[in-house]
């Protein structure tokens, strides 16, 4: 048995394992291996499915997918739009699946704005708009500074709410590096969109952040938000000092036992 004929077979035996188990028989590298099959003919697909999956470098969502990996695995034009194609028209079938029923959980909310972010640059800001039933109406980038200035939000959320007709908005924006700690002026800025939003018949369920992994609410975890202006520079300090106090209180409880 030749070679071409070892890479033969070995394809058919894949294909016909895929048709009978679906993706769940098969580990991520060997089905980026079975898709490489499409761009490359005869040659053995499997070492480059590994290299591409194994690199945490490579996005396979967004514009810069086709040039990275040409750049760094040396694979063409055909192949690179291939392997990009293919995430992205799954992340369109995901997030379309998602929008065309209700989101009235929590749950629906956050995973459609995960994957809305995933071919996004960092530091990018958006708002999910709601109608009175919770169906999706639009999720726009609201450019807007990522240093959070309420009144100015204020504004440009009352604004688009306004025009889409929206009754329910989610904020959100994302974090680089999986960074899941929000800032103590991302907290006032929830406690403080929530408080002014609702007298004018509007509703900000959540402000969120995005990380690779997760999506996290920005929210004061115990006191109440101050609804006056504050000094968010002194709101740090005390944040840190209480994030001080907790951890020297474990200490202490760890030398207890």
């Amino acid at each position: 048995m030749n070679k071409l004929n070892i890479h033969v077979y070995h394809r058919r035996r894949m294909k016909k394992r895929y048709e009978k188990y679906g993706s769940e028989a098969f580990d991520a590298y060997q089905l980026m291996e079975m898709l490489l099959f499409y761009s490359y003919k005869r040659r053995d697909t499997n070492s480059l499915a590994h290299i591409i999956m194994d690199d945490r470098e490579t996005s396979f969502y967004g514009s810069k997918t086709t040039s990275f990996l040409k750049d760094h695995h040396g694979v063409g034009d055909e192949t690179a739009t291939l392997v990009r194609l293919s995430s992205d028209t799954c992340l369109a079938a995901l997030t379309e699946r998602l929008r065309s029923r209700p989101m009235s959980s929590d749950f629906s909310r956050r995973a459609f704005l995960w994957l809305w972010f995933k071919n996004k640059p960092d530091k990018s800001v958006a708002l999910l708009l709601l109608d009175e039933s919770m169906n999706y109406i639009d999720c726009l980038g609201v450019y807007l500074k990522r240093r959070p200035v309420p009144d100015v939000y204020r504004s440009k959320i009352l604004t688009l709410m306004a025009e889409k007709e929206a009754s329910y908005a989610v904020l959100c924006h994302n974090h680089q590096k999986n960074n899941r700690d929000p800032s103590v002026e991302d907290m006032y800025l929830t406690a403080y969109l929530q408080s002014s939003l609702s007298p004018l018949g509007y509703t900000l369920l959540s402000h969120l952040i995005v990380t690779d992994t997760d999506c996290i609410d920005c929210r004061y975890p115990e006191a109440e938000a101050p609804t006056e202006a504050l000094d968010c520079e002194k709101q740090e300090q005390a944040h840190e000092m209480n994030k001080e106090s907790k951890v020297k209180e474990h200490q202490c409880n760890e030398k207890a036992l």
